[in-house]
């Protein structure tokens, strides 16, 4: 109980924060193919973390931090692009992203 209650409750509420991510990505752009991997956020927090380790950083919690910090720029570069494109641009913007 000690070890594997904890365990199953963070893995439950993990995914339904990821869930509500998804269904959040979904509603802002008004479209159904809307995800983290299509729009390149996670490409761009996987950027992060490889940055992250290429300067060394040991502790999770920075390396956690720089994965963060790309996915919010990658983020914030999508929303500034939501204000001059339409919405299906706007998801062949985030792919472009996702490849850059």
């Amino acid at each position: 109980f000690q070890i594997r209650v904890p365990n199953a409750l963070g893995a439950f509420f993990c995914g339904g924060i990821l869930a509500l991510g998804g269904l959040l990505f979904q509603a802002i752009f008004k479209n159904t193919l809307a995800t983290p991997f299509t729009l390149g956020i996670a490409n761009a927090s996987a950027l992060g973390v490889g940055i992250g380790i290429y300067l060394g950083l040991q502790s999770s919690y920075e390396i956690e931090f720089f994965g963060f910090l790309g996915a919010l720029f990658s983020l914030m570069l999508l929303l500034f692009g939501y204000r001059y494109l339409r919405s299906n641009s706007l998801l062949l913007f985030g792919i472009a992203l996702g490849f850059l």
